[in-house]
């Protein structure tokens, strides 16, 4: 996982800029989907903010979307900001599922 341009504050916050040399299995997700990653904070070393450019063509409450980016990031909890709205997105490591998600439409849970 390449870290240039990173930022790590007080508030143990890692900002990754150079989003074109990062990997991680997530980003495909979001390319697949048709979103650009833009910037992705990632929180307490475990809980990942991914800002993306909004997508015409797709939400980022996508189920789909969702279930895919989960999987990719190992279940664990992440949120998403386009722009447009935000969703939080609460997993069950040891199940392997989504439980729950917060986002500026509401609250929906999985369970």
């Amino acid at each position: 996982m390449a870290f240039d341009n990173q930022t790590v504050n007080a508030d143990d916050r890692t900002v990754i800029t150079d989003i074109r040399n990062w990997e991680h299995p997530t980003k495909k997700v979001f390319e697949s989907y048709g979103f650009k990653i833009t910037k992705v904070e990632i929180l307490h070393k475990v809980y990942p903010v991914f800002y993306v450019q909004p997508n015409n063509a797709c939400s980022i409450d996508s189920t789909q979307l969702l279930k895919e980016i989960a999987s990719q990031n190992g279940y664990w909890d992440y949120k998403i900001v386009d722009g447009k709205g935000y969703i939080e997105v609460f997993c069950d490591r040891k199940q392997n599922k989504i439980i729950r998600t917060v986002s500026d439409k509401g609250e929906l849970d999985y369970k």
